[in-house]
């Protein structure tokens, strides 16, 4: 059951961090189709 937390955990970490990134390439975007505009 501890594992099965862990295992957990870590997923919710990596989630986190994909949608971190994800929002971060987005600003990116969003600024670059800005300063076209």
């Amino acid at each position: 059951m501890g594992l099965s937390m862990v295992v957990c955990k870590v997923k919710n970490i990596e989630i986190f961090l994909f949608l971190k990134i994800f929002l971060y390439f987005i600003k990116i975007f969003s600024g670059k189709s800005c300063r076209i505009e």
